[in-house]
């Protein structure tokens, strides 16, 4: 599943990602209901953060392979968008062309993948955009015209539950009120402390709970500025 989180403020965009992908066998029951017999961890060290060559970020989480009907072989969606950023990008291209070059080349397979992306950056008048869409419902939404704010999507619910109002029942009920984040005063450290702070704790609250780890390896960082693009944190080859 993934977990890819991008937060902005005045000073620019973080966007960071983990770095797992995983496999899930999964069965109908006597009901139909979904049955998950299995997670199998099949690597830690797969790139879900991109950047383009005109400084434009692209992260993924969801469905992680797309079957070449050629072959009948499953691909990594990583070395896809590798693809398209290094064949279909050019430098004047802003945001919103780099979205529909996404889905245009994805629309070709007809996998209906359930694949989430995030699109950032800022165009040459530094105007901040950013994009979050689905390929398999079509859905979009655009982002960056407030002040600062932070979208995340993927293995979202352990972290999303530190915000949202909860009940605890016992000897007496207990609400815990849904917590207000300061967006407006971060800097761009706070944004980079925000987006690690978000996947590391899904990834030790998932090493604490009766579930498929599919959240892990690696935390990339990327910092884009109207004027500079930074790696904060990036696996590498060694």
């Amino acid at each position: 599943m993934s977990f890819i989180i991008t937060t902005y403020c005045n000073e620019g965009i973080v966007m960071a990602s983990d770095s797992r992908i995983t496999y899930n066998n999964t069965s109908k029951g006597q009901n139909d209901e979904i049955i998950n017999n299995v997670g199998i961890n099949l690597s830690d060290n797969v790139n879900k953060l991109f950047l383009t060559k005109n400084g434009i970020g692209i992260s993924t989480c969801g469905t992680a392979a797309i079957v070449n009907f050629e072959s009948n072989v499953a691909e990594p969606i990583s070395g896809h968008v590798e693809k398209i950023i290094n064949e279909e990008i050019y430098e004047e291209d802003n945001v919103d062309i780099v979205v529909e070059k996404i889905i245009k080349y994805f629309d070709k397979f007809n996998n209906n993948l359930d694949t989430t992306f995030h699109v950032a950056g800022y165009d040459k008048e530094f105007n901040r955009k950013i994009v979050r869409f689905n390929l398999a419902t079509g859905k979009r939404e655009d982002f960056g015209k407030e002040i600062a704010g932070a979208t995340w999507d993927g293995e979202t619910i352990y972290f999303s539950k530190l915000f949202n109002e909860t009940e605890v029942s016992g000897n007496s009920k207990f609400v815990f009120p849904q917590l207000d984040i300061p967006f407006q005063f971060f800097n761009l450290q706070d944004a980079i402390d925000f987006c690690r702070f978000a996947i590391d704790i899904t990834i030790k609250t998932m090493r604490f709970t009766n579930v498929v780890k599919t959240v892990g390896g690696n935390i990339d960082v990327l910092g884009i500025k109207p004027d500079e693009e930074i790696w904060i944190s990036k696996k590498e080859l060694y």
